[in-house]
């Protein structure tokens, strides 16, 4: 979990900065100082990280709003 955690943050901070279309798996794998097998080990594509950030920013804190 902390691997993708990392993985998920520095793809949030590319896709923030770059917007999704720049930011490449081959920046996302550099910016999280993991191995691109780390990497695919935890995502299966760059679909899937993109899911992983929308998921962190809008589903979990809705999530956690609706249980509070």
């Amino acid at each position: 979990q902390r691997w993708r955690t990392e993985d998920t943050l520095a793809a949030t901070d590319l896709i923030r900065s770059d917007g999704v279309r720049a930011a490449s798996i081959a920046k996302i794998i550099a910016a999280s100082g993991s191995s691109a097998g780390s990497v695919y080990h935890h995502f299966e594509s760059k679909n899937d990280i993109v899911l992983a950030v929308a998921r962190g920013a809008l589903v979990e804190p809705l999530e956690a709003a609706l249980a509070a």
